[in-house]
């Protein structure tokens, strides 16, 4: 039962953070690929905050949001009004630079060793940990999943749709492209910080391999395959994510073997990402 659980919190994770790339994919269309940077950077966050100052996940929650957000609207502001395939490749960029920042600032994030011992906040019971690491996940999918509804009682949708479409036509009706993509990017990089505290709290440790490009690439699958905002769509892509290092290594594979095989399917998922996004 506990092990289930814990499967069932890295799924809300990973659905989380596959819905959350779809305002940046699914809206506008751009196969970026930097999701897992954010996601890293409200994990650090969270943990330096309980390290240094022992907040619980209640209280890092927020700046971890912030801190993810920022950083990556600050950056994409930058590089709003390149073309698409320039904003590809700046995001590819973004993800590589964020984690040889944490491979490197040893001071501060451990460096490949990563932060240990980050608490959660709560009893130290072990289930108690889990059941509302679980909670925590839950609360924060069904919020990413009310930021779309509420975003579809706007006309961003509609401008980010058109600007999709025909970036020409979107900006001689007055869409500020740059802004579109920042703003976008706030909010998918926001809702991606906020799941990396609650996995810091979970996990008790992060390091940068946990952040890496592989797992851009995975999110990025998520949003495409599972068709973000489709919640149903989304989870059924992140248990599939979740679950196959475990079916693969329960059929004989090994560790390395499973690796492989792992980050064979992420290509394969990242090729039917490419074709859904240029349909």
């Amino acid at each position: 039962m506990d092990y289930a659980l814990h499967l069932a919190v890295l799924v809300l994770i990973w659905a989380t953070l596959g819905l959350s790339q779809g305002l940046i994919s699914g809206y506008l269309g751009i196969l970026a690929i930097h999701q897992a940077a954010a996601w890293g950077i409200g994990a650090y966050t969270a943990a330096l905050l309980n390290r240094l100052w022992g907040l619980p996940l209640g209280v890092t929650l927020i700046p971890g949001a912030v801190v993810a957000g920022s950083a990556l609207f600050a950056i994409t502001a930058l590089i709003g009004r390149g073309r698409r395939d320039d904003q590809v490749i700046a995001s590819l960029c973004v993800q590589v630079v964020v984690v040889a920042l944490l491979v490197n600032l040893t001071s501060i994030t451990g460096g490949p060793l990563g932060i240990a011992g980050i608490e959660w906040g709560g009893p130290g019971d072990q289930r108690a940990r889990v059941l509302a690491s679980l909670g925590a996940a839950a609360g924060l999918l069904a919020a990413t999943a009310g930021l779309y509804v509420l975003l579809s009682r706007t006309r961003l949708p509609r401008e980010w749709l058109v600007m999709r479409d025909d970036r020409a036509f979107a900006e001689s009706i007055g869409v500020d492209a740059g802004g579109a993509r920042s703003l976008a990017t706030f909010l998918a990089a926001a809702s991606a910080g906020a799941a990396g505290t609650i996995f810091a709290h979970y996990a008790t440790f992060i390091e940068p391999s946990t952040f890496g490009l592989a797992e851009s690439v995975a999110i990025l699958a998520i949003a495409t395959v599972g068709r973000a905002p489709n919640v149903g769509g989304v989870l059924v892509a992140a248990l599939v994510i979740v679950l196959a290092p475990e079916v693969l290594r329960n059929i004989g594979l090994g560790a390395d073997v499973a690796a492989n095989v792992r980050q064979g399917l992420f290509g394969l998922l990242l090729i039917v990402a490419i074709f859904r996004l240029r349909r």
